[in-house]
């Protein structure tokens, strides 16, 4: 056999044969097409012989079809550049965003630090050893026995308490603030005055205590807390002098002060060391109430403090949640307290230098903060809640062994915290993984539709190459070259810049964070995109693999007809039985058991197990097969909205043009539904992700706000059953509802109402120990926390969504819940969770048990339990404020009274309904209320909880402000990712118009021929991809809202109150008008490229 080819020519012309027979087949002479087959003429090689497949070695036909694919790029550089950026995508957004994910730990860590300070373990004395304060030097000492590499050095002592302040500048007499006489005697202008027989009263003559405030003063050793990176963010010095203090900015303003100037504090003494050796040291006897009056003179100091610095951002050391705060340093405390000490008692200097020397602030710490060693951030660099609570409860458990278990109350502030967003950030892996998968199946799919197109376009090419002996595996190998052409320059620029994207993001989070994540992707992030870099070509090759194999030599080789086929005719084998398996079957199958799989088994093993991360795994898959069988299902009625859209949009349009278009989209199906699935996948994901988003978003606030029932909302302090005290807000009752009652008049009022609630039964009744509901027969049981509740609490609380009422009393008649309890009836019944409707078998009309047990009086050691009888007012499923469901995770729940039964149950604990110790006080805004507005009230409401120690306010706005942190970092991902779908969907939509419009130049040819117009062109082939995307846009849309409503009502499960469906409308318009743009952009170019030609040149184009 002779070569086909010239061994001196590097290509070989074919002359196609003109037919004569006339008709449409009867056109010009087609011209003489050059397909490259060899090596290049320069070097003169001997070129493609007709057995080529098997006469040449493997990496000589390798490389020749490496130079024959180079070849092609050169001559089709937008089908290249649109299979190299699917491949880039792929690269680039996996090793991006796996490596995001793995930084993405540290965004919820950061909250949790702003929330509760940067402390892992927090100690503090146990209540019931009788001890409030700690001596840390000797808990120094056990700490560091046995731990010679220092894992449990990081630690060191802290005091929080509440010190009222004020400025020196609001004084009558500008007198030396550091001369200590003139604070503890009568003013100089006033002979007849007196201090009386309060230690304050000469303090206040002078400077009026109505000018200050009351601050959260947190003591610290900035040296020690600066070496255990205590606040990584804190750029103020650590040198601070023993009068000096850093001050809020918002309690400087409070007080009117300044960098420079001068507060006086007023401090305690027992506050700081032991109450009984002050006493003994000032010659007191406080066992005697002469004594214990005498010694409050002793003990109180006004000391002046020097504001060395202001700061907005307490970076870490304290909650951000805390306004009023300020740092003074913890070794010089006492010294500079020393100094001010009151000459009229403390007589000679030599006493007040004993005090600074007697006592020693480390064995005084109200709590130690103990941190993991170095690097302390790599104990949280995971997404598994679990991991993170196995390691901090381990070293936790550690520091107790070495302390003392029996005299320590251990906080974990931090891990509560990522406790209440672990399922936030395991929706965030949730849809990273969800992307990763969209983007490259919808890469696949660009590639995949890309590699057809060359096999389509190159069917002539491919016949002379099968004609002159190349075999199967050569064609194989000629496509997967073509394909790593794309995928590996791909991969190498994808790592590339995928770097330089993650310095940019890490610097970011670095910056919102303060903590360093280094600049590195993460290597599993590079394992992953290199796997999916190689992965999308091979994938994408094996369809266009058997399409080139399966193509009749015949008519490849035949330029004469049009490639476009309206009718598809396939002739099937009967396979002899042990013939090749079906690959349809064969996936169908494998999804189907897996799918069974996970149901049957990993899904009840994940429940049991309480393993949220299999758990979110398994809704992924469900997630994405739901996902891709809407898209497939729905391509069934493409073609009936493809009319619609036609017979809506272009009714203006001639028939023919209206005919033709449809005609169009028959013809090019196959093609337009890779185009259609992507289109509709991309849009229903990105949909999806928007209203999944929103939903967590939605969630995490509505938590917020349940949980608080209000936007405003004023909390009582903590309760000491030992010294019977609590710190209810009943002292400041009369001064919140004055300061509500000045919003509520005028002409726009901002408080519309205020409401209260009582604290709970066991801590508003000392002696309380349980309250328990059962049936009468007392055969379930159940714990529940018993509040009392005033009469406008549901017309102030936030209703809407959080009051879901499963089942009411028949005689309520629209009477609020809250009214109804101060009725006749009403304060026989309760309002109590739906569980126990289904749980202890109860009606409207049947009676429950309440059992009150308690201590009996005078014997603590015996227990008194007391039944009260009660009736459901309502079920509820869920109610502001209060914890309500109808799932039985939530076996313990509350029970709703009115103040006067509410007092019944405290047995005369309190004299009358104003002595009940209020918890909360619930302010409602009015709903058009502005940003001012509310900063209006809520001054007013700080006011007052400055003012009281006990008192604190919640700000719904506060706890927003850490949440936008990884809000910021989810939209900068969605927007990015919106970008890349949409992109990656342009580009499918624009080489399925090239293909589609080059298959059809003969047809082009011919209507051109008969006089159509190139405008009715342009309309044709601009009106079916305007018609193509439209369809898939609506398939897409559809498939988005079914999959987030799915998902919206799955949330509703887990929260126990119905959430809010909020479409992304202006996404959706967004996406609607981008589409429209790119359905002109991806046809005109194309049309425009071929019927500017002359009739005949469009004849002798091959397709």
């Amino acid at each position: 056999k002779s070569p086909i080819v010239s061994p001196s020519i590097g290509s070989t012309k074919v002359m196609s044969v003109r037919n004569r027979g006339g008709g449409a087949g009867a056109v010009a002479a087609v011209e003489e097409e050059e397909i490259l087959l060899s090596a290049s003429a320069q070097n003169n090689e001997k070129t493609l012989p007709a057995s080529a497949g098997s006469r040449l070695s493997g990496l000589a036909l390798l490389w020749q079809f490496i130079k024959q694919t180079s070849s092609n790029v050169r001559k089709s550089k937008v089908n290249y550049c649109l299979g190299f950026t699917a491949c880039f995508v792929v690269v680039f957004v996996v090793a991006l965003l796996v490596s995001v994910l793995a930084k993405s730990p540290i965004i919820y860590l950061r909250l949790g630090e702003l929330n509760n300070g940067e402390v892992d373990v927090q100690l503090n004395a146990a209540p019931f050893t009788g001890y409030a304060r700690f001596n840390y030097s000797l808990v120094a000492e056990l700490l560091a026995q046995n731990d010679p590499a220092g894992i449990y050095s990081y630690h060191t002592p802290r005091i929080h308490l509440g010190l009222y302040i004020l400025a020196a500048n609001s004084c009558r007499v500008r007198a030396d603030p550091y001369d200590p006489t003139w604070k503890y005697r009568p003013p100089s202008w006033d002979s007849t005055s007196t201090c009386g027989d309060r230690p304050t009263s000469c303090m206040w003559n002078v400077c009026p205590s109505r000018l200050g405030v009351t601050g959260d003063a947190y003591i610290i050793n900035n040296k020690r807390e600066k070496e255990m990176a205590y606040g990584r963010g804190w750029t103020l010095p650590v040198e601070l002098a023993p009068d000096e203090i850093y001050m809020s900015q918002y309690l400087a303003n409070s007080l009117g002060v300044d960098v420079g100037h001068i507060v006086y504090g007023l401090f305690n003494l027992s506050n700081f060391v032991d109450r009984y050796a002050l006493a003994a040291m000032a010659g007191q006897n406080i066992n005697t109430t002469e004594g214990h009056r005498t010694f409050r003179f002793y003990e109180t100091v006004f000391a002046p403090l020097k504001i060395k610095a202001l700061y907005t951002d307490p970076q870490g050391k304290y909650p951000i949640s805390v306004e009023d705060g300020f740092i003074l340093e913890y070794s010089t405390l006492l010294s500079h307290l020393g100094k001010h000490l009151n000459p009229d008692l403390w007589k000679t200097e030599e006493i007040r230098r004993e005090f600074s020397t007697r006592f020693d602030l480390k064995h005084y710490a109200s709590e130690i903060a103990v941190n993991f060693a170095p690097p302390r951030l790599a104990q949280y660099m995971t997404s598994n809640y679990d991991e993170i609570q196995n390691s901090v409860v381990r070293f936790a458990d550690t520091l107790l062994f070495k302390i003392g278990f029996t005299n320590v109350f251990v906080n974990l502030p931090i891990l509560r915290q990522l406790r209440d967003t672990r399922f936030f950030s395991l929706f965030l892996g949730l849809i990273l993984n969800v992307i990763i998968f969209i983007l490259l199946f919808l890469s696949v799919v660009l590639i995949y539709s890309l590699l057809m197109i060359s096999v389509e376009t190159r069917t002539f090419e491919l016949g002379i190459l099968r004609m002159i002996g190349t075999t199967r595996q050569g064609i194989i190998l000629l496509l997967l070259t073509q394909a790593f052409f794309y995928a590996v320059p791909a991969l190498v620029a994808g790592l590339a810049v995928a770097q330089l994207a993650n310095i940019g993001v890490s610097n970011k989070i670095a910056e919102l964070t303060g903590a360093n994540v280094g600049l590195e992707l993460d290597p599993a992030g590079v394992l992953w995109a290199l796997i999916m870099g190689i992965a999308t070509p091979v994938l994408s090759s094996i369809l266009p693999i058997r399409a080139a194999l399966g193509m009749n030599l015949q008519d490849s080789l035949d330029t004469k007809h049009s490639k476009t086929k309206a009718v598809d005719i396939k002739v099937d084998r009967s396979e002899s039985e042990g013939g090749p398996m079906s690959v349809e079957l064969l996936a169908i199958g494998a999804g189907l058991a897996l799918f069974g799989g996970a149901i049957y088994y990993v899904f009840p093993l994940a429940l049991l197990t309480y393993n949220l991360s299999l758990l979110m795994n398994i809704f992924v898959f469900l997630l994405l097969g739901m996902l891709l069988g809407l898209v497939m299902l729905a391509l069934n009625a493409e073609h009936l909205m493809e009319k619609g859209i036609v017979a809506l949009c272009i009714f203006w349009e001639s028939p023919a043009i209206r005919s033709i278009v449809l005609k169009n989209l028959v013809a090019h199906r196959t093609r337009n539904r890779k185009t259609t699935i992507m289109y509709a996948l991309a849009l229903g994901f990105i949909i999806f992700v928007n209203v999944a988003y929103n939903i967590e978003v939605t969630t995490f606030q509505s938590f917020q706000l349940q949980r608080h029932g209000a936007y405003f909302t004023v909390e009582g302090g903590r309760v000491d059953p030992q010294a019977r005290q609590i710190m209810s807000i009943n002292a400041s009752r009369l001064y919140l509802e004055s300061g509500m009652d000045s919003f509520m008049h005028g002409s726009r009022p901002l408080v519309l109402d205020y409401t209260w609630s009582t604290y709970e039964w066991r801590d508003a009744f000392f002696d309380a120990k349980e309250a328990t509901m059962a049936n009468l027969g007392r055969l379930k049981t159940s714990t529940q926390h018993v509040y009392g509740i005033s009469p406008n609490f549901f017309k102030t609380a936030i209703n809407n969504p959080f009051l879901q009422v499963s089942d009411s009393w028949n005689d309520l008649e629209g009477v609020d819940l809250a009214e109804a309890l101060y009725s006749a009836e009403g304060s026989s019944r309760a309002l109590i969770g739906s569980l126990y409707k289904e749980y202890n078998g109860l009606d409207m009309e049947s009676q429950l048990l309440l059992m009150l047990r308690r201590s009996q009086p005078g014997r603590p050691d015996t227990d008194l339990t007391e039944m009260k009888r009660l009736k459901p007012l309502a079920f509820l499923d869920s109610a502001p404020r209060f914890t309500f469901s109808k799932f039985p995770q939530f076996r313990t729940q509350d029970v709703l009274l009115s103040i006067p039964s509410f007092h019944r149950f405290l047995n005369g604990s309190w004299d009358s309904y104003e002595d009940i110790p209020y918890r909360f006080f619930i302010v409602k805004l009015r709903d058009d209320i502005t940003e001012d507005e509310m900063e209006k009230v809520a001054m007013t409401l700080r006011a007052v909880t400055t003012a009281d120690a006990g008192v604190g306010m919640w700000d719904f706005r506060r706890t927003q402000r850490p949440f936008q942190i990884a809000s910021m970092a989810m939209n900068y991902i969605f927007s990015f990712t919106t970008l890349i779908a949409m992109a990656i969907s342009f580009f499918s939509l624009m080489s399925s118009m090239f293909t589609n419009i080059h298959e059809q130049t003969k047809e082009i040819g011919i209507l051109r021929a008969l006089g159509v117009e190139k405008s009715w062109m342009y309309r044709i082939y601009i009106y079916e991809a305007f018609t193509l995307v439209m369809a898939a846009s609506m398939i897409g849309t559809l498939i988005g809202l079914l999959v987030g409503y799915t998902m919206t009502i799955q949330q509703a499960l887990f929260t126990s109150f119905p959430l809010p469906f909020v479409f992304p409308w202006q996404i959706l318009l967004t996406v609607l008008i981008g589409s429209a743009v790119f359905a002109l952009l991806a046809s005109y170019s194309p049309v425009r490229n071929v019927i500017n030609r002359r009739v005949v040149q469009i004849f002798r184009m091959v397709n």
